[in-house]
Parts: structure tokens; sequence; C-alpha cells
């Protein structure tokens, strides 16, 4: 994943099953958004893939903008869940669990199944409200994978390529390569 930190798939499919388990014990309930606040890091595609096993839909929310804009984010959402990265902290009434201060060893690692519909909502980004107040667009697994399909065709991509995920993770391109 980085320099710094690097996972095997199996590693990545078990640990983001755990917090899938985890959060869904946690009340967590299908269709929910999700905010994550994370800086680029192993635990950040963890959280993302644990939210959509999970039948939810995550919201990327960049950790530098200011804490007023994430809070208006999280509520205009209606979140009852946030998931954020080690030494983040915001004021809010969902549900803040911190990466690491949570104990995942009891959860299962097998996978679970939840059914989705390409109608349901994958993510969840904000405009940079240049208008005045930012207005949360959500996309739908159809959408994302008839954009997925095409970059494929285009590209010729194949399952022995990889793709660097070169902008931050709550822009729109980003979601591709992810």
């Amino acid at each position: 994943m980085s320099e710094r930190q690097q996972i095997t798939f199996e590693q990545l499919n078990e640990r983001s099953n755990q917090l899938a388990a985890f959060l869904i014990k946690s009340g967590l309930e299908k269709d929910e958004v999700v905010p994550i606040i994370f800086d680029r890091s192993v635990e950040m595609f963890i959280s993302i893939l644990a939210i959509l096993k999970s039948g939810c839909a995550y919201m990327p929310i960049d950790p530098h903008i200011p804490d007023g804009r994430k809070q208006k984010m999280i509520a205009d959402a209606s979140s009852k869940t946030l998931l954020v990265g080690e030494g983040y902290q915001i004021d809010s009434q969902a549900k803040c669990f911190e990466f690491g201060k949570f104990d995942l060893s009891g959860m299962a690692k097998s996978n679970i199944q939840i059914e989705r519909f390409n109608s349901d909502p994958v993510y969840v980004l904000y405009t940079s409200g240049s208008t005045g107040n930012p207005k949360g667009i959500i996309a739908e697994h159809n959408s994302l994978i008839n954009t997925i399909d095409w970059i494929i065709e285009k590209f010729g991509f194949n399952n022995e390529q990889r793709v660097l995920l070169f902008s931050d993770y709550n822009v729109d391109v980003a979601q591709e390569d992810i």
C-alpha cells in the first residue's frame, strides 16, 4: 500500500471482514452513510472495504478541512457512525470509532453476506461549497461499476496490473482507483 505499510490481499480481506463484523455488532445498519477521516493508510482501505461489506456507503472527509465543515457534512449526512484514523477526533452526535482503539481479535475473519443492489449507495462525496454550502452527492454501485468497466475496456486493464491512487481519497476520480 505504501513504502511504510504493506498488507496482502488476504490480510486486507480478513481485517476488513473483522471490522465489518465489529461495526455491525456495534449497531451499524445497512445503507447508513459512514464518514471516514483518515490520512492515506492501510487502515483507510480496510475501513472503506469494511463499510462496503457492512452494506453501507462510505463518505471520505479530508482530515485537514476545518472541524466546522466536517461537523456540517456529518450532520447533513445524518450519520450515526464515524470512523477516524488514529489521533483524529471530532465533536459529533455520531458514534466515533478511532482506528486502533477497539479490539477486533474476537471478530470473524470470514466474508459477511449482505444483500446488495446496483441502486444501493456506495459512497457520498461533498462538493467544494463554492456556491456557499457544500452538497452531498450520492454515487450508486451501478455508476461506479459502469465507470470501472469503461476504464478496463478503454485502457485494457487486467487482473495482473496495478493502479496507483494519485489523488486524495475524498475526490471523485479516486474512487475508481480504490
